[in-house]
């Protein structure tokens, strides 16, 4: 028997299994790309690899999408702002302003939409760990 050498895991590890079933590591410490989880399903452990790259790929897909949108949003709320502004006046400066924010606040909420889809799928990985 071994004991993990993660200070928050420390499971007991028969010798014949190299890699801890909680969190990963291999005997030495060291962390590998893919982690072995128990298969929930029947209770068992059955050495199945997950990994995390490909196991929510829409949702990556979609978060990588409204990450673009939301800096193409900042963008062009900035060429408007510009545009605005050299055209001059006070209906110029005023809608570009209200652009600028407006643009500003769509542009953030996308990505904090892209970044909460993220953090999700990394609640999900590390609650399958342990």
């Amino acid at each position: 028997m071994w004991r993990c050498t993660n200070i928050s895991c420390q499971a007991e590890i028969e010798d014949n299994v190299e890699i801890c079933p909680n969190c990963g590591r291999n005997k030495k410490g060291e962390i590998k790309n893919s982690w072995t989880a128990n298969n929930f399903n029947d209770g068992n452990f059955n050495n199945k690899k997950i990994s995390t790259n490909n196991k929510y790929p829409a949702l990556t897909t979609v978060a990588a999408i409204l990450k673009i949108f939301a800096v193409i949003v900042i963008i062009v709320a900035v060429i408007i702002l510009v545009i605005s502004i050299s055209k001059g006046g006070e209906v110029g400066a005023t809608t570009g302003i209200i652009t600028i924010v407006v643009g500003a606040i769509i542009g953030l909420l996308l990505l904090a939409t892209s970044e909460l889809i993220k953090v999700f799928i990394d609640i999900e990985y590390n609650t399958r760990k342990k």
